[in-house]
């Protein structure tokens, strides 16, 4: 569901996904490879994986971040 939910976001806007580090489609195949797994040598631990978008939220969408990621969770 969450890979589903992020693809269509990257389908949709894919400048959501740059990083200083990455191009929006880097930074996609690095997301796909945490969630599913497989080659490519990514951990697919998703505390990894949560912790990469929340950065990025808190850096692009501080005030959407706050509104929608509950206090108990930052």
């Amino acid at each position: 569901y969450a890979s589903g939910l992020l693809e269509e976001a990257h389908r949709q806007h894919p400048a959501l996904f740059a990083a200083a580090d990455f191009t929006p489609e880097e930074r996609m195949g690095d997301i796909r490879g945490r969630l599913r797994g497989g080659d490519g040598g990514h951990f697919t631990c998703t505390a990894v994986l949560s912790d990469i978008l929340v950065e990025h939220a808190e850096k692009n969408f501080p005030q959407r971040l706050a509104t929608l990621y509950p206090m108990a969770w930052r």
